[in-house]
C-alpha cells in the first residue's frame, strides 16, 4: 500500500511539473511559409526566405526554402541531392556522413532526404524536400551531448511546417 501511494504522490507530481512548465505552443508564419515551435526555441535570425531558431539548451534550427532556376526545377530530388551532398562534404571535412534516408516531412507529407552528419563536437541534421519549384531545407545543429535531447522537439517544427502559397 504505501509503494502503491508514493507511485501515485510521484504521477501526480511529475504530471503537475509538465502541465506547470510554462512550455507554450507558438505559431510563426510569414508571406512565404508557417510553422508551430515551443517557447524553449527563440528566435536568431528572420528573413523572407530563411528563418533561424535557437533553442535554450544549445541546438539551432536553420529553416529555408530555395527557389530553384529552370534548369533544377525539373530535376528529380534525388539528382538535386546528390549534388547537395557532395557540396556539404567537400565544403565541410570536418563533418562524417553518417546517415541518408529517404523521409516524408512537413505538414504536407513531402517526399523528401535527411542526412545525418557528425564531427567530434556536435551533429547534424539536414532534411531536404522539393515541392513543385521550391527546395525546402531544414538543418538542426546540436552538440553530441544535446543532440539527442532536442531531436524530438525539431522534428515537430519540421513536421508542422507549410509553405504558405501551396494552401
Amino acid at each position: 500500500i504505501l509503494l502503491g501511494s508514493v507511485i501515485i504522490i510521484l504521477f501526480f507530481f511529475l504530471f503537475d511539473n509538465l502541465i506547470n512548465s510554462g512550455i507554450k505552443l507558438k505559431n510563426y508564419s510569414n508571406t512565404n511559409y508557417s510553422f508551430i515551435y515551443d517557447s524553449t526555441w527563440q528566435f536568431f535570425d528572420i528573413q523572407d526566405q530563411q528563418v533561424e531558431l535557437k533553442h535554450d539548451n544549445d541546438g539551432t534550427l536553420k529553416i529555408e526554402y530555395i527557389t530553384l532556376n529552370n534548369e533544377n526545377k525539373y530535376l528529380a530530388l534525388s539528382d538535386l541531392i546528390d549534388d547537395y551532398t557532395y557540396k556539404i562534404n567537400s565544403n565541410n571535412p570536418d563533418y562524417k556522413l553518417l546517415l541518408r534516408n529517404s523521409v516524408t516531412a512537413t505538414s504536407k507529407n513531402l517526399d523528401g532526404y535527411q542526412l545525418l552528419y557528425e564531427n567530434q563536437t556536435g551533429q547534424v541534421m539536414m532534411v531536404i524536400c522539393k515541392q513543385s519549384d521550391k527546395l525546402i531545407i531544414f538543418t538542426f545543429t546540436a552538440s553530441n551531448e544535446c543532440f539527442d535531447i532536442l531531436l524530438d522537439s525539431a522534428n515537430s517544427i519540421i513536421n508542422n511546417f507549410t509553405l504558405c502559397f501551396f494552401l
